[in-house]
C-alpha cells in the first residue's frame, strides 16, 4: 500500500534542497567553499559546475559558426563534441554563454521535478532508499555539471507515464525515438513497444525503424565519427561498463609496478604488449556469454513476480533495466549515468513486497547492491585513504585493487539479475503475441448458412 502524499514528495524535496546548498555556496561565498563542501559531504573531486551544458552550447554554437566540433578546435578551447549531430542542429539558434545557467537550472528543476512521476513509494524504506539515491555521487556528479541524461531522465519518465494509456503510447515512442537520435542509448527503451498488439506493433516499428534508418543514412558520417568519440577512461576510477574487468586485470598483469591511480606511462606500457587488445576483446565476449547464460538459468526466480507487477511498476523497472544493461554492455560510463538506477527501484520495491524465501533475499540484494553502486566513489575514495595512511604504498595499491575487483563484481552480478528480467519481459510479450497472432490466423468470419428448402406438403 502507498504511503500518503507527504512521502511522495519527499524525494524531490531533498534533492531539491541538496542541490540548492550548493548552488548557494557557490553563488554567495567562493570556489573554495564550494568544492570543500562537495569534498565533506559527497568525497566527490570534479567540480565544474555546468561544465556539460556549457561544452554542449558551446559546440552548438560553433557548429552554427561552421567549426567541425568533431575534432579539437580552438573554438571550444581545444576540445571537441562527442554527442550525436542532430543536437548540432541547436546551433542555428542565436545561442550565447548567458544561455548556460537558465539551461542548467531548467535541466536540473525537470530532473527534480520528474522524480514525481515515478510510482509512489510503498513505503518509508523504499521512500529512504530512493532518496539516498536521488542525493548520491552519482546523481551529484549529473546535477553538478547539468550533465544532458538528466533530460534523457526527465523525458524517459515522462513517456513512462504516456505509455500507461492507449492514446499516449504514440507519442511516448516518438520522444523515445527522438531522444535515441541525440544521445543513442535511449533506443533500449523502445523495446517497451513489444507490449502492443500485433498490428499496432508493426505499423508502429515500421514507423520508427524508418526514422531511424533515415537518421543513420542521413548523419552516417558524423554518427561515425561520434561514436569513436565515445569518452572512455581508466578502469580503476568513476566509470563502469563491461570494458572495465577484463581492461584492470589486463593492466595489473602487464603493468610494471602496480599503483592506485595507475599513471598514464604504466597504462601505456600495459596497452603495447602483444595481445593486450585481444584478450580484452576475449575477456568481454567471456564474461557476457557468462553473464547471459546465468541470466537465463535465473529467470524463473523473477517470472510471477514481474508477472504480477502493476504497469506503472512493470513499465519504470523495464525501462530502468533495459538502459542500464544496455549503457553497460556497449560503453564505459561514466558515474553520472548509474541514475537510471533509481528507475529499477520502485518495482524492485514492489516484487520484494509479494516475494519470500530466496527471490526475497535477492531482491534485497539487488537493491542494496544499487544503493552502494550509485553511492560508490564514496567508499573508493574513503577506502583509499584509510588504506593509504595505514599501510606502504604497494600494500595499499594491492588492497584498492581488491575492492576495485568486488566492485566489478557486484556490477556484473546486478546486470546479470537486471538481463534476467528483461529476459522474462521479453520472452512473456514473445509469447503473448504469438498466440495473439496464431489467434488472427484461425480466426473465421462466421458463415450464414441459407435456408434449407421447404419439402413438400
Amino acid at each position: 500500500m502507498n504511503l500518503d502524499a507527504s512521502w511522495r514528495h519527499f524525494l524531490p524535496s531533498v534533492a531539491l534542497a541538496v542541490v540548492c546548498v550548493l548552488g548557494a555556496v557557490f553563488f554567495l561565498r567562493d570556489q573554495r567553499d564550494y568544492e570543500i563542501t562537495l569534498n565533506f559531504l559527497f568525497s566527490y573531486n570534479d567540480n565544474h559546475p555546468l561544465s556539460d551544458f556549457k561544452a554542449v552550447l558551446d559546440a552548438c554554437r560553433c557548429w552554427g559558426e561552421g567549426v567541425d566540433v568533431y575534432y579539437p578546435n580552438q573554438c571550444m578551447g581545444g576540445g571537441d563534441y562527442n554527442y550525436s549531430p542532430f543536437l548540432l542542429r541547436l546551433g542555428r539558434l542565436p545561442i550565447s554563454p548567458g544561455w548556460a545557467l537558465p539551461g542548467a537550472v531548467v535541466t536540473n528543476a525537470g530532473f527534480i521535478a520528474s522524480l514525481l512521476l515515478l510510482p509512489a513509494p510503498g513505503s518509508r524504506a523504499e521512500t529512504w532508499v530512493r532518496t539516498g539515491m536521488a542525493v548520491a555521487t552519482g546523481t551529484l556528479m549529473a546535477l553538478e555539471s547539468a550533465n544532458i541524461d538528466l533530460i534523457v531522465f526527465a523525458l524517459v519518465a515522462l513517456c513512462l507515464v504516456f505509455f500507461r494509456t492507449a492514446c499516449g503510447r504514440i507519442a511516448g515512442y516518438l520522444v523515445v525515438t527522438l531522444l535515441s537520435m541525440v544521445k543513442f542509448y535511449p533506443v533500449v527503451v523502445l523495446g517497451l513497444i513489444l507490449r502492443e498488439k500485433p498490428r499496432v506493433l508493426v505499423l508502429t516499428g515500421a514507423v520508427i525503424a524508418a526514422i531511424l534508418v533515415v537518421f543513420e543514412l542521413h548523419y552516417r558520417h558524423d554518427n561515425g565519427v561520434a561514436y569513436a568519440l565515445v569518452p572512455s577512461g581508466p578502469p580503476f576510477g568513476d566509470m563502469f561498463g563491461s570494458f572495465n574487468l577484463p581492461f584492470g586485470l589486463m593492466l595489473v598483469a602487464f603493468m610494471p609496478h602496480v599503483t592506485m591511480p595507475a599513471t598514464f606511462s604504466q597504462v601505456l606500457i600495459a596497452m603495447q604488449h602483444p595481445g593486450a587488445g585481444v584478450l580484452v576483446a576475449l575477456g568481454i565476449e567471456v564474461l557476457t556469454a557468462l553473464s547471459i547464460a546465468l541470466a537465463w538459468r535465473g529467470r524463473r526466480l523473477y517470472a510471477a513476480l514481474l508477472h504480477d507487477l502493476a504497469p506503472p511498476h512493470l513499465l519504470t523497472l523495464v525501462a530502468g533495466a533495459a538502459l542500464m544493461v544496455g549503457c553497460f554492455l556497449l560503453a564505459q560510463n561514466r558515474d553520472h549515468r548509474s541514475l537510471f538506477l533509481i528507475f529499477t527501484t520502485p518495482g524492485l520495491f514492489a516484487m520484494l513486497a509479494a516475494a519470500d524465501g530466496r527471490p526475497k533475499t535477492v531482491l534485497q540484494g539487488l537493491i542494496a547492491a544499487s544503493l552502494i553502486l550509485i553511492w560508490e566513489s564514496v567508499f573508493r575514495d574513503s577506502f583509499a585513504a584509510i588504506v593509504s595512511f595505514l599501510f606502504p604504498a604497494g600494500i595499499a595499491a594491492g588492497l584498492q585493487i581488491i575492492l576495485w575487483v568486488l566492485r566489478e563484481c557486484l556490477w556484473w552480478w546486478v546486470i546479470t539479475q537486471f538481463m534476467a528480467i528483461l529476459m522474462v519481459f521479453i520472452f512473456g510479450q514473445f509469447s503473448r503475441l504469438e498466440r495473439e497472432v496464431l489467434g488472427l490466423i484461425t480466426a473465421k468470419p462466421a458463415r450464414h448458412s441459407a435456408p434449407a428448402p421447404e419439402g413438400p406438403g
